[in-house]
């Protein structure tokens, strides 16, 4: 069995927080977009700009976290949009990732020492009411692939938020998959912490109990902000606040890996990458495509970038390829078409999302007909054509 491949030694960096050699700070912080809740755009003038930027240095200097995951972030410091937060409050980290600040909403962005970028991206959640989506950054720290998201989820004033935050945690959980060394930091807006127990029974470590309070700054009585994290032990967990700064707390900790080897061995085939955005990679190292019969029981929900995978059915295969066509069971009737191929000796994957919504079917299992075929089997040989998907009236699916 091989092992999990890391990333070239070139993204092997050194700590910068004298925490010892394998240790390191990790902090999340709802920054408020610099208004203390109150907009999605900074309410700071520009003429006291650097009193405020001192103000915040002075805040997370001390902290010296090697990774700093903020939600509801502004791009610009100052009302007037003159000074940008990356080049002033940040400017200490070396890698600054602004999550899309269009729409409003709950932007995140993940800010690293000692970090290069290998992948990352921002993925909207497949249910949502607000502008709600995930940020992630693939590197390496001190040479172990470590996966890295910063998040916030729905808030408490939608109808059904419980509900919703439970699919995007559900979500969240598949994204990642079995990626050995990972780091959520996040607003996760519970009601209570028992809404983290899918989390914890997934293996997932927290920095915050739910003992610890983060919001309201000024009278702190909701534990909303956390560090959640697998392969890593967690200490010295702290909150700091400064009511001047933001809505809520910053909650900080200590992570240390607990596996430095490249991977622990699951028993399941080697993976490459979590398949977190569209385009071509390798999802299965030195695999035959031959072979995805034995892979049938994992592909779903595994790679693919929709939650709650259904079924799949292959639709197109030739001796070295084959589409699957795969669809979910909550939330809005989608579906999901992946092309797989041999290279190598390696199985490569690309993907093309489609789908329109029935709201009828909102949280619940889709009847049979909205899907219409039968399980992909390994014995399938194609009897269904890409493009002929015969879709239901109650459930159309037209392929983008």
């Amino acid at each position: 069995m091989n092992k999990h491949a890391i990333l070239v030694a070139a993204l092997a960096a050194t700590a910068t927080a004298a925490t010892g050699s394998d240790s390191f700070t990790v902090a999340t912080w709802n920054i408020g977009h610099f208004s203390m809740g109150m907009d999605a755009i900074s309410k700071l003038p520009a003429a006291e700009a650097e009193k405020w930027r001192a103000a915040y240095r002075g805040f997370l200097d001390p902290i010296g976290a090697r990774l700093l995951l903020v939600e509801e972030y502004s791009p610009w410091m100052d009302t007037e949009k003159t000074i940008r937060a990356a080049e002033s409050v940040f400017a200490g980290y070396e890698v600054a990732l602004e999550g899309p600040s269009g729409g409003g909403g709950h932007v995140n962005s993940i800010f690293a020492n000692g970090c290069e970028v290998a992948d990352s991206g921002v993925r909207a959640y497949a249910q949502h009411y607000q502008n709600t989506n995930y940020h992630f950054l693939l590197t390496a720290i001190d040479g172990l692939e470590t996966l890295v998201v910063a998040t916030h989820l729905e808030p408490d004033w939608p109808e059904n938020h419980a509900m919703m935050r439970a699919a995007q945690m559900r979500e969240l959980l598949e994204t990642v998959g079995d990626f050995p060394r990972v780091i959520i930091g996040a607003d996760w807006s519970v009601d209570s912490p028992d809404e983290w127990k899918v989390l914890e029974e997934a293996g997932f470590a927290m920095a915050n109990d739910g003992s610890l309070p983060t919001a309201f700054s000024w009278d702190p009585k909701m534990a909303i902000d956390n560090v959640i994290v697998r392969g890593f032990a967690v200490s010295d967990v702290r909150v700091h606040t400064d009511k001047r700064l933001s809505d809520h707390c910053l909650l900080s900790c200590v992570l240390t890996p607990t596996d430095r080897s490249d991977a622990a061995d699951s028993g399941l085939p080697p993976r490459h990458k979590p398949f977190l955005t569209m385009e071509e990679r390798i999802v299965w190292k030195d695999m035959d495509i031959s072979q995805i019969g034995a892979l049938s029981g994992i592909l779903q929900g595994r790679w693919i970038p929709v939650p709650h995978v259904a079924r799949g059915v292959i639709t197109e295969r030739t001796g070295d390829a084959m589409t699957v066509q795969f669809q979910a069971l909550d939330g809005y009737c989608k579906a999901v078409r992946v092309h797989f191929r041999q290279q190598g000796a390696d199985i490569v994957a690309s993907a093309d999302r489609a789908g329109f919504a029935d709201k009828a079917y909102f949280g619940k299992p889709m009847p049979d007909e909205a899907f219409g075929h039968e399980l992909a089997t390994a014995a399938d040989n194609g009897a269904y054509g890409v493009r002929d998907i015969t879709p239901s009236a109650r459930c159309p699916i037209v392929w983008r």
